[in-house]
């Protein structure tokens, strides 16, 4: 039995339908764009080496794989670090990683990010955003020394 065309209609309204976009849905934010980027840099006015912190912050969220990113990215990371993963179950694993050039790598995001916070206390700051729509990255920043350096990272994803 062939369909009749107004069976083949309502099949294509309802799929056109089922993959249009949610139009009450906005576009999450570009954490990269200047306009962002200026309300985070902002909000780290108060904190000690507020520069060196939003350099930072900046890199971990917007900065690409370039050599000289690689290298202060490197000079402002222990040699180990505490790395908070979480699966899609909700199941916490906690490591402690090597830093090495792959990690240096996968921490840079190149301009990808977006829904960018911070969370900001007298010597650590945490910079959550999403480097795409099915995870959420953390990275935890810390004062001493007279330097911020990243203390732990931390990952999330559907």
């Amino acid at each position: 039995m062939k369909p009749t065309i107004a069976a083949v209609a309502l099949l294509a309204a309802f799929s056109m339908n089922a993959v249009q976009a949610d139009p009450d849905r906005q576009a999450p934010t570009n954490a990269c764009s200047t306009k962002n980027k200026s309300a985070l840099r902002a909000q780290l006015l108060k904190v000690p080496a507020a520069d060196d912190a939003w350099h930072l912050a900046e890199l971990l969220m917007c900065g690409a794989k370039t050599p000289v990113n690689v290298a202060y990215l490197r000079r402002h990371m222990p040699p180990k670090i505490k790395d908070n993963t979480f699966d899609t179950d909700g199941k916490e694993q906690v490591s402690i990683i090597k830093v090495d050039a792959a990690l240096i790598d996968s921490l840079l995001t190149n301009e990808a990010s977006v829904e960018a916070e911070l969370d900001i206390s007298d010597d650590e700051i945490n910079l959550q955003y999403q480097p795409n729509e099915a995870c959420i990255n953390r990275r935890t920043l810390r004062y001493g020394k007279g330097t911020w350096r990243l203390a732990a990272i931390g990952d999330a994803c559907d």
